[in-house]
């Protein structure tokens, strides 16, 4: 399946809702969501590397850019609403700023917009070595699971941890590496990408979580709207109610303008 995704869908009311989820999920990051916007036409796909989905795509955030446009290309499922998670956003951002022709409205869910620097930046090349090292992926997905999920979400769903535990051991040390490397370490800065969309959108970001941390709150205020979830870095996991409703939000916008 070179150059397309795994996609998963579902009718309903048009224009089709796109979900991206980020690194170490799947396309069941949005369950929820998706229970509580049953009304969508939704296409759901599992990243590069990720899930269901083989590893074209993973190299840069362009090649996933480029695999998800010719999987949806090929769903015929353009042009889209997207609702990106942290690397999906991140996707997402790019596409609607890229090719505005193919996006309908946004919605980015713990996206990071800054470059990671200082202890994070030196924690991730750690994490990359301990993977080097042997550090079992199953264990490493464990501690993934504590950075990235809220503590009072993990401590209400410890099987969470241990889901993504099993992801990881699907993935493999070298394919983590790579992840981090490409989604984690590689970026650079797309703040200024935020007054580029030409769309309806919307922000979501934890209250705990690293992604608005540091004044990049208030810079995505001075550009658009940004709701503060309870939790961390899984809004869409943690807080699924408050996704729905920023897609909703997005959704009458689109309708509004398209009427």
């Amino acid at each position: 399946m070179s150059g397309r995704l795994a996609a998963y869908t579902r009718d309903g009311r048009s224009p089709a809702v796109l979900l991206l989820h980020g690194v170490f999920m799947d396309h069941t990051l949005w369950d929820q969501v998706l229970k509580l916007r049953s009304d969508v036409r939704a296409v759901a796909l599992d990243m590069p590397g990720h899930g269901a989905s083989d590893p074209a795509g993973l190299t840069n955030l362009d090649a996933a850019m480029d695999a998800v446009t010719s999987t949806l290309t090929a769903e015929d499922a353009l042009p889209v609403v997207i609702v990106g998670h942290s690397w999906g956003g991140m996707v997402g951002l790019r596409l609607a700023v890229a090719r505005p022709d193919l996006v309908r409205g946004l919605v980015l869910s713990n996206t990071p917009l800054v470059r990671n620097h200082g202890l994070t930046r030196i924690g991730f090349h750690a994490q990359r070595a301990l993977l080097a090292a042997g550090l079992p992926s199953t264990a490493y997905g464990r501690m993934a699971a504590r950075s990235l999920v809220g503590a009072d979400y993990l401590s209400d769903h410890p099987d969470v941890a241990s889901q993504m535990a099993a992801r990881l051991s699907t993935m493999g040390r070298t394919r983590i590496r790579q992840t981090l490397t490409s989604v984690l370490l590689a970026p650079h800065d797309t703040v200024h990408l935020l007054g580029e969309i030409q769309v309806p959108w919307r922000a979501v970001g934890g209250a705990q979580d690293y992604a608005i941390a540091g004044g990049v709150a208030d810079v995505i205020r001075r550009e658009g709207d940004l709701v503060v979830a309870p939790g961390g870095h899984t809004s869409p996991l943690e807080a699924p109610q408050v996704i729905a409703d920023a897609l909703g939000a997005v959704l009458n916008e689109f309708h509004r303008s398209d009427g």
